[in-house]
């Protein structure tokens, strides 16, 4: 199970943009990108993700924790993740075992890559 860190973030046209951080329930670590390895994985952070206050906290000191949250289409209850690292796209996505695919090569609205809320 993972925990949800979310704020919004506004784009330069002031559209609305969900940015989240996911923490594992049970120990506390969060999925990262491996920007070296292009792989994902969890990442323990040198204080609690409930502490930082703000979006320019985490983005300054770990942006490779830092996932949009997007709808799959306006009105889906689905949704992927995509890394806040703007060097390329990196989308999260799982295989039907839980381990984490190459985010460099899951696309957008993939099954692999689909994510509903429970």
């Amino acid at each position: 199970y993972f925990k949800t860190h979310t704020v919004m973030e506004f784009d330069e046209t002031g559209a609305p943009h969900q940015v989240v951080m996911l923490e594992n329930k049970h120990d506390g670590k969060v999925v990262a990108i491996n920007k070296d390895a292009d792989n994902v994985i969890a990442k323990e952070l040198s204080r609690p993700p409930s502490s930082y206050n703000t979006l320019e906290e985490v983005k300054g000191e770990h942006p490779e924790v830092l996932f949009y949250k997007v709808p799959r289409e306006v009105g889906s209850v689905y949704f992927y993740f995509k890394s806040y690292l703007k060097d390329k796209q990196r989308i999260l996505g799982f295989d039907d075992y839980g381990n984490a695919l190459d985010p460099t090569q899951v696309q957008p609205g993939q099954e692999e890559s689909l994510f509903q809320m429970m």
